[in-house]
């Protein structure tokens, strides 16, 4: 005699049936990195050779020499320099190669003078959202670059300068600000050079650095804004220029 499989016992609700749900597999979608342009990769490129100084003031930039080092395509390259050239950063002329931009006095002061407008606002606006964290790490910055200046490592110098500036200037909550101040000191990127040459302009900037800190710890916005913007114009009159 055969015995009857048990019977599977069904899950009720409230006396009906229940209704069994398969797992939902949720499929997970990833966001793609942000899209860019072969002209955007291209600018890149240029501009870090620029800024960085392996593309000399001055040096000529066709588009067939730029293709065979950065191993990228004649259109693209194109445009990059139309983009560099609205930056200011590159020199074209018709029926002429394109070159870097030279450096010249009245362009740094040109450009530092807009900068000192931007900056200038962006540490006014900052000043009330400074922290006690941040003052420290700006106080310890201007620790540091005192023991740079009384070692005479001036291209250490201002290399903590843009770090003293960019973090008061991360304070300021205006992020369109703070983008326009980034875009701004990365134009100018290139004067770090002719900076690090001279090291009788740092006694004179690290003095008013001072008093810049001391203007923000006493939460004067309309100080800070003064300070500021006659400081990026005394250094820009005053770094000699090759």
């Amino acid at each position: 005699m055969k015995t009857a499989a048990p019977r599977a016992r069904v899950r009720t609700v409230r006396g009906r049936p229940a209704i069994a749900r398969t797992p939902v597999r949720r499929r997970v979608v990833e966001t793609p990195a942000a899209y860019r342009t072969k002209a955007e990769v291209a600018a890149d490129a240029i501009r870090s050779a620029i800024l960085s100084g392996d593309l000399a003031p001055g040096e000529e930039l066709t588009v067939l020499a730029l293709a065979q080092r950065f191993g990228l395509t004649l259109m693209p390259l194109r445009e990059a320099l139309s983009r560099l050239h609205a930056e200011g950063l590159v020199e074209m002329e018709s029926h002429r190669p394109a070159r870097v931009a030279n450096m010249s006095r009245e362009r740094l002061e040109e450009e530092y003078f807009v900068r000192s407008i931007v900056e200038a606002a962006a540490a006014a606006q900052a000043t009330p959202h400074i922290d006690a964290e941040t003052f420290e790490d700006l106080e310890a910055t201007l620790r540091r670059m005192d023991a740079a200046r009384d070692a005479r490592r001036t291209a250490d110098y201002w290399e903590l300068t843009r770090k003293f500036h960019e973090l008061i200037y991360s304070k300021a909550p205006s992020e369109l600000l703070r983008k326009e101040v980034d875009r701004l000191r990365a134009r100018t990127r290139r004067y770090l050079q002719v900076f690090s040459l001279d090291n009788n302009l740092v006694p004179e900037a690290q003095r008013e650095h001072w008093e810049i800190l001391r203007a923000l710890k006493k939460g004067d916005a309309h100080g800070v804004e003064r300070l500021l913007r006659q400081h990026i114009v005394h250094v820009a009159k005053l770094v000699r220029v090759p």
